[in-house]
């Protein structure tokens, strides 16, 4: 039995694999992402898991009430932040409640969503994660804390966060849930592969990656790796591979090249990303360490985002149009690059660190003649 309607729709978000009453999917790498595979000695067909999958929902678009440009005066964790910190100062109010915040942290050469309810834990979520996050094995605790009084804040990409609503089957009043304007998800494998050819030419063991280091500035955010030997490096974009693919449109979920979750599909409370292009709306508006747009979608948003600003930040009122403008992705799904399956093809050939160099020579070279010629001769 297939689980999503139509093929190659599945997001991974493991709404099925945690509401099957027999416990018969599991979640398994199935070429470069995770996807659920049923044992079909324990499925009783039952059809839950195709209920609950998002894939399978109709689009039920929202209107926005409000859109912010944001900057906290945190300037610890402005700097923590790779824009303008709503995503932090959204989960400290939620952890100076006595709650909890479910996000993506990095470890072990990996992104995985965990529950945090300490601060220093809460420090492992900041900052972007241009992989996707392992999220189905937080989905059974999220759903143990809904069930309490205290306020829990959810995080992920839009279609994690359709997923874990879907799962939960009700709405919680201290269950919040924010998504991000995402591009779209990079497969965990070509990740794992990159930061083993990385460790090949460092010759060194990397302990942590952050993805958007603003040493240089929010502008020319760069990657900034530490060493087991405690020191750190920055790489700039343009010498790393693997933002070479996210770059090019490569890599990416299937799914994301024609995501369910643009035109204001979503079901978070708020949204949040980068404010690129704010100075457009409003000159001063220039500082070079970040600012987050905060786009609130419904009146349980607007609560949080009110309890959790200062009178010492920046929120300056935009507007939907200016959003849009800014935010092609608000709107319209990532272009399938024309090499991405090719690309595909021969990554998962040998799916080592010698492969990835080598697909990713054929089908991302910056050169426009060897384009052409790729394209004549593929």
């Amino acid at each position: 039995m297939e689980i999503c309607n139509i093929k190659n729709e599945c997001t991974g978000c493991g709404a099925c694999y945690a509401s099957c009453p027999k416990g018969a999917i599991t979640m398994r790498e199935n070429g470069a992402f995770c996807e659920p595979v049923i044992d079909a000695q324990l499925c009783i067909e039952c059809g839950i898991c195709k209920g609950v999958c998002p894939q399978n929902k109709e689009a039920s678009p929202i209107k926005p009430l409000d859109v912010y440009a944001y900057q906290t005066s945190d300037k610890a964790l402005l700097y923590r932040s790779s824009s303008g910190g709503a995503f932090g100062v959204l989960a400290n109010t939620v952890l100076n409640s006595g709650g909890s915040v479910v996000g993506s942290a990095f470890s072990d050469g990996k992104a995985a969503h965990i529950v945090c309810d300490n601060f220093d834990d809460l420090n492992k979520l900041h900052g972007s994660k241009y992989v996707q996050s392992e999220f189905y094995p937080v989905i059974e605790q999220i759903k143990k804390l809904a069930n309490e009084k205290e306020p829990v804040l959810v995080s992920g990409t839009p279609c994690q966060i359709a997923g874990i609503k879907s799962a939960l089957k009700k709405d919680y009043d201290n269950v919040y849930f924010v998504d991000l304007i995402c591009t779209g998800v990079m497969s965990p494998k070509i990740f794992s592969t990159y930061l083993e050819l990385l460790q090949q030419r460092k010759n060194c063991k990397i302990v942590d990656f952050k993805f958007r280091d603003k040493t240089n500035g929010w502008t020319n955010s760069n990657i900034l790796i530490e060493k087991a030997d405690g020191t750190t490096e920055v790489l700039t974009r343009k010498q790393s591979e693997y933002f070479g693919l996210f770059g090019s449109n490569i890599g990416f979920r299937e799914c994301c090249y024609k995501c369910k979750y643009r035109k204001y599909n979503t079901k978070a409370d708020i949204t949040i990303g980068d404010y690129w292009g704010i100075a457009s709306f409003d000159s001063s508006l220039n500082s070079d360490e970040g600012y987050s747009i905060i786009i609130v979608n419904n009146n349980k948003g607007a609560e949080l985002l009110k309890r959790s600003v200062n009178e010492n930040d920046l929120l300056v009122a935009t507007t939907l149009e200016h959003a849009e403008q800014t935010h092609k992705k608000l709107k319209f799904s990532v272009h399938k690059n024309n090499y991405h399956n090719l690309f595909m093809r021969k990554f998962l050939k040998t799916s080592t660190p010698k492969g990835l160099e080598k697909a990713y020579k054929r089908c991302c070279s910056a050169n426009l003649t060897d384009r052409i010629l790729r394209k004549l001769t593929k």
